[in-house]
C-alpha cells in the first residue's frame, strides 16, 4: 500500500509546483529498486525518511545551481547503469510472470533461484502475464495511428475525436490493462477461482 500512495501522491503535488510536463513524476522503477536496497528490512519509515532527505538535497542542488555536476557523468556510465537496472528489474519479474516464488539479492542469486523454482510454473499467471506484455506492446502503437489525413485542420470533427482517444488509450495504457485486469481477477475471485495469483495472496 505504501507504494501505491507514493505512486500517485507525487504527481498531484506536480500538479501544483510542476512547470515541465515531459518528467516523470513518482517512483520510477529505478529509484525503485534503489530505495529497496537501502532500505531492505527496515520499518517503511526509513523509506520515507530516505526521500525526504533526496528532496532536501535536490532542492538545495537546486538553489545553489549545482545542476551542471551532471556533466561530469559520462555517456558510457549513465547508459551502463540505465541498462544493469533495466536487467535487475526485468530479473526480479520474471517470477511474477511465472507464478513462482523465488528469492536472492543479487542477479545471479535471483536467476538461480529462478532455475530451482521454474518447476513450479503455474500456467495460469504464465498465460496472463505474456498476454499483458504482448497486448501492452500492441497498444504502444496506438498513440502513432491517425485516421484521415495528417494534418489537423485536414480532419473531421470524428477524426480528431477518434484520434484522440487512440491516443489516450495508448497512453494510459498500463492503467487500462490493471484495471481489466483487476476485474477479470476480482471476478474470478468470487466465483471461487484463482487461475493465477492475486496481490496479498500466498
Amino acid at each position: 500500500q505504501y507504494g501505491l500512495y507514493g505512486s500517485f501522491l507525487g504527481c498531484f503535488l506536480y500538479i501544483v509546483l510542476g512547470s515541465c510536463k515531459d518528467v516523470p513524476m513518482g517512483p520510477t522503477a529505478i529509484i525503485s529498486m534503489l530505495t529497496y536496497q537501502t532500505t531492505k528490512g527496515l520499518d517503511p519509515a526509513f523509506a520515507v525518511l530516505l526521500c525526504f532527505l533526496m528532496g532536501c538535497v535536490e532542492v538545495l542542488m537546486g538553489l545553489l545551481g549545482l545542476g551542471f555536476v551532471i556533466d561530469f557523468i559520462s555517456g558510457p556510465v549513465s547508459s551502463g547503469f540505465t541498462s544493469a537496472a533495466a536487467l535487475i528489474i526485468v530479473t526480479s519479474q520474471v517470477k511474477d510472470v511465472l507464478g513462482i516464488t523465488s528469492s536472492g539479492n543479487t542477479f545471479i542469486e535471483m536467476w538461480g533461484s529462478l532455475f530451482q523454482q521454474v518447476g513450479d510454473t503455474r500456467l495460469g499467471d504464465t498465460i496472463m502475464g505474456s498476454v499483458c506484455i504482448i497486448v501492452l506492446l500492441l497498444m504502444r502503437y496506438m498513440t502513432m495511428l491517425k485516421v484521415g489525413p495528417k494534418e489537423p485542420e485536414q480532419q473531421t470533427m470524428m477524426q480528431r475525436v477518434i484520434n484522440k482517444s487512440l491516443w489516450l488509450i495508448g497512453t494510459s495504457r498500463n492503467a487500462v490493462l490493471v484495471i481489466i485486469c483487476g476485474l477479470v481477477g476480482y471476478q474470478l475471485s468470487q466465483q471461487g477461482e484463482a487461475p493465477f495469483k492475486l496481490i496479498g495472496t500466498p
